[in-house]
């Protein structure tokens, strides 16, 4: 087996999330031995300020950090870069520009699995109030059939209440939250995509059973194979 490429992770956000994506690329490496595993360096930096606070309200801008944690990867000998935030992918091209490493994007490879499903008409987004706010998934879907579903602002808050909660591990009632999965399933959104890294945490810990699109997953699938690319 061949000695797969350095992962660099941009990390921290939050730190159950990245924990979570790592542990998928681990899962899905097809290894026999320690040896054959992808080697990672996480930089799990918690210190990030707040994307959806900076998107929102103009808070203390994560883009420094991000950009700090992009280059230290970089020095650290990492091959590629991944980022396990959806959210953060809005300052994307600016940490590009810093990097001369190749850089994966959870977004546009999370869309590009919902789009070889031609039999899917409709899907629903799961994701923070910044995700939303500036369109980092709709924009994908703008020149497609499979018609992107989002919550009203009410539904947006009750779903970063759920997701703030899995990152501070704070129990809540889930009954609210699974209704507002069976308004997207009666729209004709049967299927979910989990554009937030703790959404998939987050149905695990409720025993959520829905067709999904986890970006964490699909990230650390398209994470494995460019590992092992030439």
């Amino acid at each position: 087996m061949k000695q797969a490429k350095l992962m660099g992770v941009i990390g921290g956000m939050g730190p159950l999330a990245t924990m979570d994506f790592a542990t998928k690329v681990i899962r899905l490496t097809p290894a026999t031995k320690d040896q054959e595993h992808i080697p990672m360096i996480i930089d799990n930096r918690t210190t990030i300020p707040d994307r959806t606070n900076y998107i929102l309200n103009g808070t203390d801008s994560p883009l420094e950090s991000l950009i700090e944690s992009a280059r230290f990867l970089e020095r650290s000998g990492a091959e590629f870069l991944v980022m396990p935030c959806n959210t953060a992918h809005y300052f994307y091209k600016e940490i590009k520009k810093e990097t001369s490493l190749p850089f994966l994007h959870i977004v546009e490879e999370t869309v590009k699995e919902v789009l070889q499903r031609d039999e899917i008409k409709r899907v629903a987004l799961i994701a923070t109030k910044g995700t939303y706010s500036c369109g980092l998934y709709e924009r994908f879907f703008e020149q497609e059939e499979t018609e992107l579903l989002l919550p009203d602002e009410d539904e947006k808050q009750l779903i970063m209440d759920m997701l703030y909660a899995i990152k501070s591990g704070t129990p809540m009632e889930v009954s609210p939250f699974e209704r507002l999965l069976r308004r997207f399933i009666d729209k004709g959104g049967d299927h979910f995509i989990l554009g937030c890294t703790e959404s998939p945490l987050l149905f695990e810990q409720y025993g959520l059973s829905h067709p999904v699109f986890d970006s964490s997953l699909i990230l650390a699938q398209r994470a494995v194979e460019f590992a092992f690319s030439l």
